[in-house]
């Protein structure tokens, strides 16, 4: 099965309340994109204004909760996400410095972990540590951390290598995910989209994530 999923990547609590609940009528799934400013150049919540992060378990109690951190060093702040309620969570290999303490915190929580490498990263990186992971991701843009960027087609050989050596895994691409990228994706071999601009970007969001719910299958 196919999963389209919203990404938000929140300037403040107020803009995520806010599009948490444009989406709130047509589903319940959303993947908030978290940068810091140091791992990538932009900056979100809670990084601006220094804000709490446990301000997200009330305003985010109702969704099925996917944090994607693409923040330096996140085993240093995962297990506060972890306390919200959070389900999922998409590591980048390269912002880790202690993995064994990611991998402890592994079994601590019951969360599924997502690890991820950009497309500048040798695939075998990822492989070197797949065995930990409940799914993988895998980009579909050259430079992380901001939605609208164009779509780096390098992605398409990876997914397909991925899917062929492990056909059962789950294979998510976030990046540049839209109606004219999906259909080349999925036929690669990914089964899970996080979609940004192209749903939560677009003047009628629901319309939007049911066409592209539609492309995917």
């Amino acid at each position: 099965m196919t999963s389209i999923i919203p990404a938000i990547i929140p300037e403040s609590i107020e803009h995520l309340t806010r599009t948490l609940k444009t989406i709130k009528s047509f589903t319940k799934s959303v993947q908030i994109d978290i940068v810091d400013g140091k791992f990538v150049n932009a900056t979100s919540w809670p990084y601006r204004e220094k804000e709490k992060i446990s301000d997200l378990k009330d305003i985010a109690k109702n969704f099925d909760v996917e944090m994607d951190l693409m923040i330096e060093r996140p085993e240093e702040v995962l297990e506060e996400y972890l306390k919200q309620g959070v389900s999922r969570v998409v590591i980048h290999l390269e912002s880790v410095e202690n993995y064994n303490k990611l991998i402890c915190l592994k079994h601590e929580y019951d969360y599924a972990l997502g690890l991820c490498v950009n497309n500048d990263t040798p695939i075998e990186v990822l492989l070197e540590h797949i065995g930990d992971a409940d799914f993988v991701q895998l980009m579909g843009i050259k430079t992380i951390g901001a939605q609208g960027n164009p779509f780096d087609a390098r992605v398409l050989e990876r997914i397909a290598l991925l899917h062929k050596t492990y056909p059962t895994l789950t294979i998510a691409i976030d990046g540049s995910v839209n109606k004219t990228t999906l259909s080349k994706l999925a036929k690669a071999g990914a089964t899970k989209f996080a979609v940004g601009s192209a749903i939560v970007g677009d003047k009628d969001p629901k319309k939007a994530h049911a066409r592209l719910e539609s492309l995917a299958q």
